[in-house]
């Protein structure tokens, strides 16, 4: 996999915008396609899974594998040159709330990124964990 670069719209250094490399553009890559809504990019119009749009619906295994397979497509669309990734998806309970945790494992050159997103039910709280074995 040659070297992966993707960048934020927020000002870095001398005002232009802040580029990311590496892991830290995949996960940002990754992140971009779950919250996305299709039709916010105007050039890629089917970009974007909108987890949000799941926010009600009851997480059997029905919508977790649909959410599962939806996540599959849109990085096999839009992020092609991540080869071996892995999605994992599922339902926890801790305290009598609930969390939607989406595991993503991709090979990098060198490495394995393994990614975690941790959102709780009502699609508000946001949890990112990354690391590199």
């Amino acid at each position: 996999m040659p070297r992966y670069k993707d960048f934020l719209i927020e000002k870095g250094e001398y005002g232009i915008p802040a580029e990311y490399y590496d892991d830290n553009a995949i996960v940002l890559a990754i992140r971009n396609l779950i919250f996305s809504k299709p039709g916010n990019f105007p050039f890629h119009p089917g970009r974007g899974l909108n987890i949000k749009q799941y926010q009600f619906d009851i997480m059997d295994d029905t919508t977790i594998n649909e959410i599962n397979s939806e996540l599959r497509r849109a990085i096999a669309n839009e992020i092609p040159e991540l080869g071996n990734v892995q999605v994992q998806v599922r339902n926890i309970e801790v305290e009598n709330s609930y969390y939607l945790v989406i595991a993503i494992s991709v090979d990098t050159n060198t490495d394995t990124l393994n990614v975690n997103f941790i959102m709780n039910e009502n699609g508000e709280e946001l949890k990112v964990f990354n690391e590199v074995s």
